[in-house]
C-alpha cells in the first residue's frame, strides 16, 4: 500500500530535464500542446498507437500474473483496494478494532465517540482532497498548479476535478464501508433476536430480506441455524422407493 500510494502522490513532482522550451515534469499529460511526456518518451497524438500497444501488453501481463500468482492486482495494487485499506487503517487508528467500534456504536453521542469519529472522517476528507489534488497535477506543472490552487488562481476545471475526486474517494473509500458495516450489524442483530424469540409477528417481507442477507453474507453456523424457518405442520410425503430398491432382497 505504501509503495502504490507513494508512486501516485510523488510522481508528478519528479523532474526530468528535456532541454529548453520543454516541460521538465517527468510524467505530464499536456493537453494544450497535445503531447504526453513519460520520462524519456514524448508521444504525439499520431503516435497514440504506442499507448494502445502498451495497454494490450499490460492486460496480457495482468492475465499471466493472475493465472500464476492469483489475484495480485485486486489484492494489492487495485486503487479501490489500496484506498480502502488506507481508510481502514485510519479508522482502526482512531476507533480501534471491531469490538472497540461496536462499543462506540452503543454510545453514539458520547464525547469520546464524537471526537474519534470526527477525527476519522476529517482524516478521510484530507486524504480525499490530497487524492484529487494529486490527480490534477498529472495534467499541469505540479509546483505551478499547487501555487495557483492555494492562491485561488487555478482554472475552474481544476477545482471541479478535485471536488469530484474528493467526493468519490471519500464516499467509496470510507463512507460506503461505514454504511455497509451498520447494515450488517443491524441485520445480524435482527437474526439473533429472531432466534431468541424477541421479535414476534414480523412481516413476511422482513423474513425474506433476512433470508436473502443470510444466504449472501452470514457465515456463522449459529446465525444460519437461528434463521431456519419453523417446521411445517404438514410434512411433505416421503419419496416412494424406486423399482430397483423394491427388487432388492
Amino acid at each position: 500500500m505504501a509503495v502504490t500510494l507513494g508512486i501516485y502522490y510523488l510522481v508528478p513532482w519528479i523532474r526530468w530535464d528535456r532541454g529548453p522550451y520543454l516541460p521538465d515534469q517527468a510524467v505530464l499529460i499536456d493537453f494544450p500542446a497535445r503531447r504526453f511526456y513519460f520520462f524519456f518518451l514524448e508521444i504525439w497524438p499520431q503516435e497514440f498507437y504506442y499507448i494502445t500497444g502498451l495497454l494490450v501488453l499490460a492486460s496480457l501481463a495482468l492475465f499471466l500474473v493472475t493465472s500464476v500468482a492469483g489475484r495480485v492486482w485486486c489484492g494489492y495494487t487495485c486503487p479501490q483496494t489500496v484506498w480502502t485499506d488506507l481508510m481502514i487503517a485510519v479508522e482502526r487508528f482512531f476507533q480501534g478494532d471491531r469490538n472497540q467500534r461496536l462499543r462506540l456504536d452503543k454510545n453514539p453521542w458520547a464525547a469520546e465517540t464524537l471526537w474519534r469519529r470526527g477525527a476519522t472522517h476529517l482524516t478521510w476528507l484530507l486524504i480525499a482532497i490530497a487524492t484529487g489534488g494529486a490527480w490534477v497535477f498529472y495534467f499541469a506543472d505540479a509546483p505551478t498548479l499547487a501555487k495557483q490552487l492555494v492562491t485561488f488562481e487555478a482554472p475552474l476545471l481544476a477545482y471541479i476535478f478535485i471536488g469530484v475526486f474528493t467526493a468519490t474517494t471519500y464516499v467509496l473509500g470510507g463512507l460506503a464501508r461505514v454504511v455497509a458495516r451498520h447494515q450488517h450489524v443491524n441485520v445480524a442483530a435482527a437474526l439473533r433476536s429472531r432466534r431468541h424469540g424477541v421479535e414476534r409477528g414480523a412481516p413476511d417481507r422482513s423474513v425474506v430480506v433476512f433470508r436473502y442477507y443470510e444466504r449472501r453474507h452470514i457465515k456463522s453456523p449459529s446465525l444460519r441455524s437461528s434463521a431456519s424457518p419453523p417446521a411445517s405442520p404438514h410434512p411433505a410425503p416421503s419419496r416412494p422407493p424406486s423399482a430397483w430398491a423394491a427388487r432388492r432382497p
